[in-house]
């Protein structure tokens, strides 16, 4: 998969964190049967869908609180 690199006088905040929340959800998508997530996560990056659908507070809190060591690390 494809990195995005910033390369400019100040760091591009955030970057990492959406990097890795990217592969995370693809990630427990294909693990779960989920095939709304999946979905999402396609339609977000095939961009018919703005980014922010995945960064709604509740759902990245609900994501990330599975326990498991990748969503600690996101």
């Amino acid at each position: 998969m494809a990195r995005v690199e910033h390369v400019g006088p100040e760091p591009f905040k955030g970057l990492k964190f959406a990097q890795d929340y990217f592969r995370f959800i693809l990630k427990k998508s294909i693990e779960q049967d989920n095939y709304e997530l999946f979905g999402l996560h396609w339609l977000v990056n095939s961009l018919f869908l703005a980014p922010s659908e995945l960064f709604i507070s509740q759902k990245v809190i609900f994501l990330l609180a599975d326990g498991s060591a990748e969503g600690k690390n996101c």
